[in-house]
């Protein structure tokens, strides 16, 4: 499983909103989300969900979900990218 309290500049609450998020995520999208053009469009539209969030003054604690729920896409896509780093999958495969 993915864990990221080795990223010390991020507060414990904050790995533990991503923690949480990765788990949620893996369960609820884990069976359809196996190709990183996957899980980068999620992250793209989580980002989205972040600035909404913010240019529509949401208040912090909608802001920081938004933020954990990007970060733990993220994580997720990278480990899957460090999974298959001996693939191809960097190097343009389209599926």
């Amino acid at each position: 499983m993915i864990r990221v309290q080795q990223f010390t500049m991020l507060s414990p609450t904050l790995l533990r909103q991503i923690d949480a998020e990765i788990e949620r995520g893996i369960k609820k999208w884990g069976a359809i989300d196996k190709h990183p053009t996957i899980l980068l469009n999620a992250a793209v539209e989580e980002l989205g969900e972040v600035a909404h969030a913010v240019n529509h003054g949401e208040g912090a604690q909608k802001i920081h979900q938004e933020i954990a729920e990007a970060i733990a896409i993220l994580a997720r896509l990278y480990a899957m990218v460090i999974d298959c780093e001996n693939t191809n999958l960097g190097e343009g495969d389209k599926r």
